[in-house]
């Protein structure tokens, strides 16, 4: 039961940390562009991008996926945000 205890409040501390994107104004999550892909038979994939503040010409960028696991799943575009994706947002990762 403890340990059920410790980490119900694990839990709670990172959704505290990493608030909802869903109505969140100017934050971190606005850093991620929200982007569609549709291909040929109409099918979408909504994702999320988020670009270096500064690109430089010529200099190459590495591409990191982020791929969330079975909490985060729907179609809003913005759930998949809650773990991890505010790291990549700091102004020192970036």
């Amino acid at each position: 039961m403890r340990r059920l205890c410790l980490a119900a409040l694990m839990l709670d501390a990172a959704m505290l940390a990493f608030p909802r994107a869903a109505g969140a104004g100017d934050s971190w999550q606005d850093s991620y562009e929200a982007k569609t892909y549709e291909n040929v038979e109409g099918q979408k994939l909504p994702y999320r991008l988020l670009k270096p503040e500064k690109i430089e010409p010529g200099k190459r960028y590495p591409l990191v996926l982020l791929l969330h696991g079975i909490g985060e799943r729907g179609t809003d575009n913005a759930r998949q945000l809650i773990h991890g994706a505010g790291e990549f947002a700091k102004e020192s990762n970036r």
